[in-house]
């Protein structure tokens, strides 16, 4: 994947964040996880209010969409009400990939209709 550029742009620091299983431990449904992901989202915007997070769900298994689809969940039903997340495709026609996105912001200090538009020019400079 190409660097995020376009936030700098608007005075907004970038960051990708991603999380893994660790060891060959399957998947196993733990509120545990989903809070202690959306705490560290939470704890790292509020203080570091000027940045965007990016997570591209892992690919590598064909798992995507359900990931993003519980992310998503996960998302609704912890995240506080000032962390918004557009969600978004990035697909890439050379490997024939769909990968599922989300740029995480704190509301209150950047303003969602200034920032959607440049999520969109992100996706379309990811996106081949």
């Amino acid at each position: 994947m190409k660097n995020i550029l376009f936030f700098t742009n608007l005075g907004y620091q970038s960051f990708e964040f991603s999380f893994y299983p660790v060891g060959n431990r399957t998947s196993v449904f733990d509120d545990r996880i989903r809070a202690t992901v959306l705490k560290i989202l939470e704890d790292f915007l509020d203080t570091h209010s000027d940045c965007v997070l990016l997570y591209i769900c892992d690919s590598l298994d064909n798992q995507a969409r359900t990931r993003n689809i519980l992310f998503n969940r996960w998302f609704r039903e912890v995240a506080p009400p000032h962390l918004l997340k557009f969600n978004r495709k990035i697909i890439d026609t050379d490997l024939d990939m769909v990968y599922y996105a989300a740029f995480i912001f704190n509301k209150l200090y950047i303003a969602e209709n200034v920032l959607e538009p440049y999520v969109d020019l992100e996706v379309q400079n990811l996106s081949k």
